[in-house]
């Protein structure tokens, strides 16, 4: 633990694809829980009807798969990257998540043993909804904090948007995933563990409140 503390805290936020995630340099990321989500529309036709109330009459087909697996049914995490080539074996090019954890290696010092020890710390991701008009202000800048990460998770969302069903779309259009640090964690230690993870945003809070987050840049 450092001496003194910045007077905000730091959280890690994901975008809520799996796909995205793998493609940004995430695909080795350990995974030890994963409840997700995909659909898609397999058919749909628009009825004429006889009524002046009455203004469209859809009827719609979807295909959805819900993904949901622990650490506890193989006794060991899994890469994202196996995760998704289960999936895509089975015709799901894409996995949108409610909630992931992930297991990030961490050395701690023992002081019973006196000597380090290697461990794994839990980080889990649940949805969080953005604040509006945050990614038209940074889009304002040439470079801002996780553009690479953005536009790649806009274009795998391009790829498949035509053929995904809407509950699907929707979480993909105004949902991120994000993490709260551990309390034991301060703002250095949670660099240690986030810096250079290209597949997360890094959010800086200031003011007590998700709704005030703002993109963070990372300090030396």
């Amino acid at each position: 633990m450092t001496s003194k503390q910045e007077p905000y805290s730091l959280h890690a936020a994901i975008f809520p694809s799996l796909a995205a995630i793998s493609a940004v340099e995430g695909d080795k990321m350990l995974v030890t829980f994963i409840d997700a989500r995909y659909s898609k529309t397999i058919g749909s036709n628009t009825q004429r009807v006889q009524s002046q109330f009455i203004k469209r009459n859809l009827n719609r087909m979807e295909y959805m798969v819900e993904i949901r697996w622990n650490v506890e049914e193989t006794g060991h995490p899994v890469t994202v990257k196996e995760i998704l080539k289960d999936l895509k074996a089975n015709g799901i090019p894409d996995a949108i998540l409610k909630k992931i954890t992930f297991a990030i290696p961490w050395t701690i010092y023992n002081n019973e043993k006196r000597q380090n020890e290697n461990i794994h710390v839990s980080w889990s991701f649940r949805p969080q909804t953005f604040r509006k008009g945050i990614w038209k202000r940074l889009k304002a800048l040439s470079h801002y904090p996780g553009k690479e990460l953005y536009e790649k998770y806009c274009q795998i969302k391009d790829e498949l948007v035509e053929q995904i069903a809407q509950p699907t779309r929707k979480r993909w259009r105004d949902t991120i995933l994000l993490n709260e640090p551990h309390p034991e964690l301060d703002n250095a230690e949670f660099r240690s563990f986030w810096q250079g993870k290209r597949f997360a945003l890094i959010l800086k809070q200031s003011r007590g409140s998700f709704d005030l987050l703002d993109i963070g840049e990372w300090r030396a």
